[in-house]
């Protein structure tokens, strides 16, 4: 074959796959969107830092060390995160390194390209399911949806990608060996599965689903029977139908469960122990909380009740306008499809069950639905060309239930669920509206905008610079002026940003390890830092801090301005008090809204007036005016206080004043002796063990003297 047969073969294939140009199109608009964030100086959030330090582990010396030093300090933890992710973006940075002006840098376009990446195994398992119009749809729809966008982000170094890739990817295999019962198929399942767990502990997940799709498969046919037991004369009634069902079971059932068994032993040879790592998933997954306590202060592991316009809304901001197909497209492939449709309805329903238990969970929920939405609409044209003179109105209808979730969410899910009953009861010879196939090809590229335009808005929230200059102030001050074998506390949460970024041991962090895996898992470290934070006993601060200093010849503690608001939460896992409790009350912020005839005004009712140069704080009711017992401000970088025991209308407690006077904060006469009172407010004035080694507007760092 010479050159020119070649290039006339080629475009043949081209002309009759035209349909996989604009899956590239899809894949490069999937990545264009994550690497919005490619300017950025900084990773996103907290947890990416602990990523980014394990990363560098494979970057600089090839793999990964057995021991953490500088996480859960002391003694440290075993480094038993899955490390798939470092792998391939540590030896991606190995193999391009010349490539890339950092190791920051390389870990965001990493991050970009896995999130892209998904809507590959997207593609593959629509076309599995239906055909390649509903595996277009299907990566349409992952590479956009906002639900996914944040997490995937070039700034956000995390799993998510992987792990939607991966999920994806296995329940593909799986769809695979249910259609041809092949040796490849499972294999290929067996082998996802194990590339999945190394990506995500809980990655065994997969295998519940799938194998709770079987059984609902036979029960499926237990009760509807299958098309060709009836053709070939068998009896339907439903004893007979269990007997029937039987062997179709069996066959799907046994090299299912022999593809995990063979996974599951494997890696566990591999060094990952899977079945306690799903029991304790098991246990996350039915009460975060009842495993780490913390857990309950974590905003993404709250649960999301799902009754209501509120939680809707929320669930349209993540899913936009697929939201209205997802179930309907899981039903319509169970008419037509019992083994399959069985499988992708399962996935969507359980996965749909994880987000009423928090809302983090959306991330695995949203595969499901980008899946069932690309079926959806595929079995949608197939079945409305049966309804005949109905077809033109059902179409419209589903273009009505996805302008409807723009004003009700929820109106327009269950409307989409009400006509897909219809397409599967409603069967019609008449002729068919030309207009019918019109209105659906709209519908479906209406909604991958919406999709995609939702997807891209949250993208675009996603690039402001993550650590404010005080931050990086702070984190350079405990990385240079610090000794190397220092150990830092605070609150949990920058935790992963001080041993990655200020290369320092942290006492906690945001890596939840269990009491079984670290000396003194995170329930007991995060109660000992709330009781330093929140206590009135200087020296029983000391006490605490001392049970974490081991050999270390420095520690450091930052008071920050962001526990202010967090303040409620090392509060109540150290007392038990919660806030809104008028026993324990907490600090109250009020920001500021505007200067008005030499007042500087606060939200909430509480102003600055001025006196010589000096503040006087007030509040004003709708009959009521006062001021505070005590304002504490800054003159000249000096901390100084005025009282006002004797005015009238006095509310207890100090109202302090920021330096900048964006906002001010009534501490309550309760939280007056805290330690972070005085950290935080008072600059350590009434501090003995204590030294301030730092200080900016918003951090301010002390180090330990009483040793």
């Amino acid at each position: 074959m010479d050159i020119r047969e070649i290039f006339d073969t080629f475009l043949d294939e081209c002309r009759e796959r035209w349909y996989l140009l604009i899956l590239i199109g899809v894949f490069v608009l999937s990545l264009w969107i994550r690497l919005l964030a490619i300017d950025l100086n900084w990773l996103q959030a907290y947890d990416p830092y602990f990523h980014l330090r394990y990363m560098s582990y494979i970057a600089e010396y090839g793999w990964m060390p057995a021991w953490d030093p500088l996480s859960y300090f002391p003694p440290g933890r075993p480094t038993t995160y899955p490390a798939m992710m470092y792998y391939l973006s540590g030896y991606m940075y190995r193999f391009f390194q010349g490539s890339f002006g950092s190791l920051i840098e390389a870990a965001q376009y990493s991050t970009a390209i896995f999130g892209a990446l998904m809507t590959v195994p997207a593609y593959l398992l629509g076309k599995e399911f239906s055909d390649w119009k509903a595996g277009l749809i299907a990566a349409a729809v992952m590479g956009t949806v906002p639900a996914t966008i944040r997490r995937t982000m070039a700034g956000f170094y995390d799993n998510p990608a992987l792990v939607i890739f991966f999920s994806i990817l296995t329940v593909y295999f799986f769809a695979r060996a249910f259609k041809k019962g092949d040796l490849v198929s499972y294999s290929g399942a067996a082998m996802s599965l194990i590339l999945f767990s190394f990506t995500w502990e809980p990655a065994w997940y997969i295998a519940f689903i799938v194998v709770g799709s079987i059984i609902a498969y036979y029960a499926a046919i237990s009760v509807f029977g299958r098309e060709e037991w009836r053709n070939k004369g068998k009896k339907t009634d439903f004893y007979e139908r269990i007997k029937l069902g039987f062997e179709p079971f069996k066959k799907l059932i046994v090299p299912t469960v022999g593809a995990m068994a063979v996974a599951i032993v494997a890696a566990y040879l591999l060094g990952l122990h899977p079945i306690s790592r799903i029991m304790d998933y098991i246990a996350f997954a039915t009460s975060p909380g009842d495993l780490q306590i913390v857990n309950v202060s974590v905003a993404e592991l709250q649960n999301l009740e799902v009754i209501g316009a509120e939680a809707w809304s929320e669930l349209f901001q993540r899913f936009s306008g697929a939201l209205a197909f997802f179930i309907p497209g899981s039903l319509l492939l169970f008419k037509r499809k019992r083994r399959l449709g069985t499988l992708l309805l399962t996935w969507t329903l359980i996965t749909f069950f994880f987000i009423t238990r928090g809302v983090r969970f959306t991330v695995i929920f949203a595969p499901a639905v980008a899946v069932s939405t690309g079926v959806a609409f595929s079995e949608i044209h197939r079945n409305v060309m049966k309804t005949g003179r109905y077809a033109p109105m059902i179409a419209f209808g589903f273009l009505g239930s996805l302008l409807m979730t723009l004003v009700s969410p929820f109106a327009g899910f269950a409307l989409g669920i009400l006509l897909a009953l219809v397409l599967i009861f409603v069967d019609d010879d008449g002729d068919i509206h030309e207009i019918t196939e019109p209105v659906i090809l709209a519908t479906a590229v209406l909604m991958v905008v919406f999709v995609a335009s939702q997807g891209i808005q949250m993208a675009s929230q996603q690039t402001q610079e993550p650590i404010t200059d005080e931050w990086e102030e702070a984190y350079r001050f405990l990385k240079h002026e610090t000794s190397e074998d220092a150990v830092v506390g605070s609150w949990w949460d920058p935790g992963h940003r001080i041993a990655g970024l200020s290369q320092r041991r942290n006492m906690a962090d945001g890596y939840h390890c269990l009491e079984q895996y670290c000396e003194g898992g995170l329930n007991t470290r995060i109660s000992d830092l709330g009781e330093m934070l929140v206590t009135d006993s200087e020296d029983r601060m000391v006490e605490l801090i001392e049970r974490y200093q081991e050999e270390a010849s420095e520690v450091y503690w930052i008071a920050s301005e962001d526990l202010i608001g967090k303040y409620q939460w090392p509060q109540y896992f150290s007392t038990g008090c919660r806030g809104g409790d008028p026993q324990c009350p907490l600090y109250s912020q009020f920001t500021y809204e505007r200067e008005a005839e030499g007042r500087i005004i606060y939200r909430g009712g509480v102003h600055l007036e001025f006196v010589d140069d000096e503040p006087v704080p007030v509040f004003e009711g709708p009959d009521t005016r006062g001021t505070f017992e005590r304002v504490v401000f800054y003159e000249d970088g000096e901390l100084k206080e005025r009282t006002f025991e004797e005015e009238q209308n006095v509310v207890p407690g100090t109202l302090w004043v920021h330096p900048q006077y964006y906002m001010v904060v009534h501490i309550p006469e309760f939280q007056s002796d805290s330690m972070f009172t005085r950290m935080y407010f008072e600059e350590g004035d009434r501090l003995d063990n204590f030294e301030q080694v730092f200080r900016n507007d918003y951090v301010k760092i002390y180090q330990l003297t009483d040793n």
